[in-house]
């Protein structure tokens, strides 16, 4: 419980910092890349700085800074769900401020948008005692398109992103695979994670929420299809 209770007040910290950038970015003008450029300077600092403090063991907070340590799981189908939880942090993060504004259309205040999403990301992580289930996190991922479906517009949006936040929380409730020891990766896929925010932003100002939407469901329906194509026995022994 005190290990629980450490990283919620952890990510306190680092979410005020999300909350900060996002209403720095949407002050510019004019407004570029979505509001998102404060944002994608300070993963590419953040990313670089870590990876050159990086070790075979980093705290798990952090992960939206660099690729997990055991890379892209391309070839292990039960290791797409946590993997693609895992990922969707960055998008909601970066755009946290943004969907306050979005859903204010829709009559919930930016603070209740924000509230919802924290408690969605936080909860889990404090009330799971096991391991993150493959299982729970592919049927968070799962529930939310099919919300997305039956709501559509940025309601639709909203709930996805909901679900997003507690698939990441059972995924985040076991420590991510660390890198192998005395294994070093190029500097540059540090840079990954700005400029996915990067290429986010230019699509939000191409497409508006449309292009975190579709950012959105590609993660859940890779989610969806590595549990579906994973065998039984593989599911139950992911790490």
């Amino acid at each position: 419980m005190q290990n629980a209770l450490l990283r919620m007040l952890s990510w306190s910290l680092l979410i005020g910092c999300w909350l900060s950038l996002g209403a720095i970015g949407q002050s510019l003008s004019p407004l570029q890349a979505g509001g998102l450029l404060p944002v994608v300077a300070a993963l590419a600092c953040g990313g670089l700085l870590l990876h050159w403090w990086h070790a075979s063991r980093r705290p798990g907070w952090f992960d939206c800074f660099l690729p997990p340590g055991g890379g892209i799981p391309w070839r292990r189908p039960a290791a797409w769900p946590k993997f693609c939880a895992r990922c969707a942090m960055l998008p909601m993060m970066a755009t946290l401020v943004l969907m306050g504004q979005w859903c204010s259309a829709s009559g919930l205040a930016p603070w209740q948008t924000i509230a919802l999403h924290l408690s969605a990301m936080l909860l889990p992580a404090l009330l799971l005692r096991s391991r993150g289930s493959p299982v729970l996190i592919a049927s968070a991922m799962g529930m939310g398109m099919a919300l997305l479906l039956v709501l559509q517009g940025i309601k639709g949006l909203m709930a996805l992103s909901l679900c997003q936040s507690i698939a990441w929380g059972i995924a985040q409730s076991t420590p991510a695979v660390p890198a192998s020891a005395g294994h070093r990766r190029h500097w540059g896929l540090a840079l990954i994670p700005a400029l996915t925010t990067l290429a986010l932003g230019l699509g939000i100002d191409a497409a508006g929420p449309k292009a975190l939407e579709t950012m959105q469901v590609t993660l859940s329906f890779a989610a969806c299809a590595g549990f579906l194509l994973a065998p039984k026995a593989m599911l139950e022994t992911e790490p």
